[in-house]
């Protein structure tokens, strides 16, 4: 357990209440989660098989991320949009916007929404008040570690105990020098706490024990070791026996039992000495009424279903598969999740013949100031032609968002929600209702104001607009029954030119038009989607788009593979400035160099990826495919010129079911 230290508890819409220092721990797991996912795909996507996505997060995740990200400021906007500090927002939802900005037919209020997460430094109403008497909620951690034992009593001890389990066993993503720690449980206590079998088993760091002799036998085993090992270096501390003794795996270790049980004096004398050393002990009695014995209560709670969700992340987080063979965990009531849809199919058009240009900058410019790039075409159902003059407006969505007039960025008078407005809007073409942008963007608030918050902010994006551009007719987002929409006549995307020119690509009629093609969608692809932003609502957006911007970068290289081999390299590196974990872009990397004779590069290239895993924090090897690849690439003949390339993939346009097809 972490040392206690102003780790207050907060309480999350569904329920659950973690404390802050787990949460923090909880949104590295889902990161490490995802990279370890995403190292092992095919790029590119092998023909036939769609891009690869993130499986949807479980609502738990979802709030916790939310609640580990800082709230958002926007210093046009403290309260609710109106300038007025009454917490009533607008009246009017948009004094002079021309047409209703939500039909008829849209305006309804939904169903009232609960709160959402917290920020990382929680409001008040966040905090989950302690017990009468209980005085400070660090306290029962505190205890734990100066006394090496805590016992949890009465009907929320369960719920207490699967969040201390999931604390202990998640600790270690928020300080990668130190050492997973160890859980030994009885299976009977497994079952009691409605913990999933199956996943437990697949994490390395739990042991679980058939009785509690068995455990108990296990902790005197690990407490004597320690022991001998503190008396030989005088140790007299946990932290002095790592110290001392830093080529030793000493990890904490947890203990869970049923209290009053028969082997009651055992896991005294256990608490006793192994409190010392890093062994503790959590006793449970969920029958007994509250504790009498002085200790105060643990505030934290999960439920079984939430529990299995976090530990399932661990499962991910640690390299494990996930096991399919529990049963479907309990309903809980969901939030507000709106399905996401992709980016829309653009129209067929065939790229002028042209030279290609220079090969990309291997190095990621700043993800502040992405690079402008010419027009190449809108969204589905919008003539237009490649080569045309594009509109004066222009939403850059590669990189940390920003509106360029005339290849300028405009560096003030953009409202903060208001930029998320306009990306969210690019990436739904169709149209969007104050509704959904209320509950996307502003989940935290009550719907009535999210949605007067929403419509001052279009607003004040279309004033914006109008005034730098000169033009006070001038309509951006216009409004329709189907909610709002970005005019494709007035502001141009780059995310609509990089699917444009991933379609001509896919529809191009040989290797010299394909290739041009794909030049112009990397061009664009020069930053993470959306930047450093963190909307709550991006998540399959940006996964979508960094997946398919690797995949184009991937193609452009093999393409380019054989005759130009200098610039196949820089796309491959162009491709791991997106995502430095994907093991297949260094296994690219390895061949051609090989393929030239460069051994020594391919050494360092299989180095770079050690180094990027390690940077990351995932505590894992190089596949075993990627090993062999070192190993036949280093070791063998070299292969002839002709054979330069990774392999050959040329793939026609991936096609998703709910985009419109042209």
């Amino acid at each position: 357990p972490a040392p206690p230290g102003q780790d207050r508890p907060v309480r999350l819409p569904s329920g659950a209440v973690l404390p802050l220092s787990l949460i923090a721990a909880l949104a590295a797991a889902v990161v490490a989660a995802r990279l370890l996912r995403s190292r092992r795909r095919r790029v590119p996507t092998p023909p036939g098989q769609p891009v690869p996505t993130d499986p949807p997060l479980p609502l738990v995740v979802r709030e916790i991320l939310r609640a580990s990200r800082p709230p958002t400021d926007d210093t046009d906007n403290p309260d609710d949009g109106d300038g007025n500090d009454d917490g009533q927002g607008p009246q009017d939802p948009e004094p002079g916007s021309g047409p209703d900005p939500v039909p008829a037919s849209d305006r309804h209020d939904p169903p009232r929404q609960m709160p959402a997460g917290p920020s990382p430094t929680p409001r008040p109403a966040d905090t989950v008040p302690g017990p009468a008497g209980a005085g400070n909620l660090d306290e029962p951690l505190a205890e734990l570690l100066r006394t090496g034992r805590l016992d949890l009593h009465g009907p929320g001890a369960p719920a207490a105990a699967r969040a201390l389990l999931v604390h202990v066993l998640a600790a270690h993503h928020s300080d990668h020098t130190a050492w997973p720690a160890r859980l030994i449980i009885p299976s009977g206590l497994v079952d009691r706490l409605d913990l999933p079998h199956t996943v437990l088993d697949v994490l390395p760091q739990v042991t679980i024990t058939a009785t509690t002799q068995d455990a108990l036998d296990l902790a005197d085993r690990e407490m004597l070791r320690r022991a001998r090992l503190a008396e030989d270096t005088t140790a007299a501390s946990l932290e002095e026996l790592r110290a001392g003794l830093p080529d030793e795996m000493i990890p904490t270790v947890l203990l869970v039992a049923t209290a009053a049980s028969a082997d009651d004096g055992r896991l005294g004398a256990l608490a006793h000495a192994g409190a010392r050393i890093g062994l503790y002990l959590l006793t449970l009695d969920p029958t007994g009424g509250p504790a009498d014995d002085g200790q105060p209560t643990l505030p934290w709670h999960l439920t079984p279903a939430q529990t299995r969700d976090l530990l399932h992340l661990l499962a991910e987080a640690a390299d494990q598969p996930t096991p399919t063979t529990d049963s479907p965990p309990p309903a809980e009531t969901p939030a507000p999740n709106p399905m996401v849809e992709a980016l829309p199919a653009p129209p067929t058009g065939t790229p002028p013949h042209s030279d290609p240009g220079p090969p990309p900058v291997a190095a990621e410019p700043p993800a502040g100031d992405p690079p402008t790039t010419s027009t190449l075409d809108h969204p589905a159902g919008q003539p237009g032609h490649l080569d045309r003059l594009g509109p004066r407006v222009r939403l850059v969505l590669f990189g940390r968002p920003a509106v360029h007039l005339d290849g300028t960025p405009l560096v003030g008078g953009l409202r903060t929600l208001s930029l998320e407005i306009a990306a969210h809007l690019a990436v739904h073409p169709g149209g969007v209702t104050g509704d959904r942008l209320a509950a996307d963007l502003l989940p935290d608030q009550d719907p009535t104001r999210a949605r007067n918050q929403a419509y001052r902010a279009v607003a004040a994006l279309r004033d914006t607009l109008r005034t730098a551009t000169g033009d006070p007719d001038l309509m951006p987002i216009p409004s329709s029954k189907a909610g709002y929409r970005l005019d494709p006549a007035v502001v141009d995307v780059d995310v609509w030119e990089f699917d444009a020119a991933l379609h001509a690509a896919g529809h191009a009629p040989d290797d010299p038009a394909r290739v041009l093609a794909l030049t112009r969608a990397v061009a664009l692809a020069t930053a993470t989607p959306l930047g450093d932003t963190a909307y709550d609502w991006s998540a399959p957006i940006v996964a979508d788009l960094e997946h398919r911007a690797v995949d184009a970068l991937a193609d452009l290289a093999d393409l380019l593979a054989d005759d130009h081999p200098d610039r196949a390299l820089a796309y491959l590196e162009q491709a791991l400035a997106l995502t430095s974990t994907v093991e297949d872009l260094y296994r690219h990397v390895m061949s051609l160099h090989a393929a030239r004779g460069r051994v020594d590069a391919v050494r360092r290239t299989y180095q770079r990826l050690r180094d990027a895993l390690d940077a990351h924090g995932l505590d894992v090897d190089p596949t075993a495919e990627t090993q062999a690849l070192l190993a036949h690439l280093t070791r063998t003949p070299r292969p002839t010129p002709a054979s330069t390339g990774p392999r050959r993939i040329v793939r026609p346009a991936i096609r998703h079911p709910d985009r419109p097809s042209t």
